[in-house]
């Protein structure tokens, strides 16, 4: 199992932007498979300000990858920007020198909430067999099996429910794309819009168009 700094620092990846404790504690629960005891949510509070400058608990030569971005005490973070995340590593005469840290990995975090929602994604994955609803084509002709990726339309950590209905179907090439530029979703058309270029969906089995009266409606 991965440990609480990496799995946090997947979260805040997928996330794009800062969060609140609170709904860091969700997302690390449906990571894990478990809701976070009293106990974990201060792990995790401790991991957060002991690589954090931005914290009393950070110590000069530890990585610094948190930011607060609201102020202390807020209790908002993000991950710092690659340029700023700096780590000290030592020379070959025993000095430290700061060297760049290499940001988390966001497919792997992706790789996580698909095993986590089994119910809901098996069903639509079964569906679908193994073709992404946007090309309508098996990921590399099928040849490794289904490769497909679930994800929520409107993001779980942004409100969205774990139903079918906020779920699609996608190639993980297709997947990571949409979520590097927080591209749209148009309901009205279910057509994603990825750096202004519109992407419909060719196969759809289970979505329903929603009107603007309906846009509100959460999902």
């Amino acid at each position: 199992m991965a440990t609480w700094l990496e799995d946090i620092k997947q979260v805040f990846t997928a996330a794009g932007g800062e969060m609140h404790y609170s709904d860091l504690y969700s997302e690390l629960g449906r990571i894990r498979g478990r809701e976070l005891s009293r106990n974990n949510e201060a792990t995790v509070r401790k991991e957060v300000e002991r690589f954090s400058s931005h914290s009393d608990n950070w110590k000069e030569g530890r990585p610094d990858l948190f930011r607060s971005t609201r102020g202390k005490g807020k209790g908002f973070w993000s991950l710092a920007k690659a340029s700023e995340q700096l780590q000290i590593a030592p020379d070959i005469e025993g000095a430290s020198i700061l060297v760049d840290a290499e940001p988390p990995e966001r497919r792997e975090y992706v790789r996580e909430l698909t095993l986590r929602n089994s119910r809901p994604i098996l069903a639509l994955k079964k569906l679908y067999g193994g073709r992404c609803q946007v090309s309508g084509e098996l990921v590399m002709d099928g040849i490794a099996g289904d490769l497909t990726e679930a994800h929520h339309i409107r993001w779980l950590m942004r409100g969205g429910l774990d139903v079918e209905a906020n779920i699609v179907v996608l190639s993980p090439t297709f997947h990571a794309a949409i979520h590097a530029v927080d591209a749209n979703f148009d309901w009205a058309s279910l057509t994603f819009i990825v750096s202004g270029k519109r992407f419909p969906l060719l196969i759809n089995k289970h979505l329903v168009a929603r009107t603007a009266p309906q846009m509100n409606e959460q999902l």
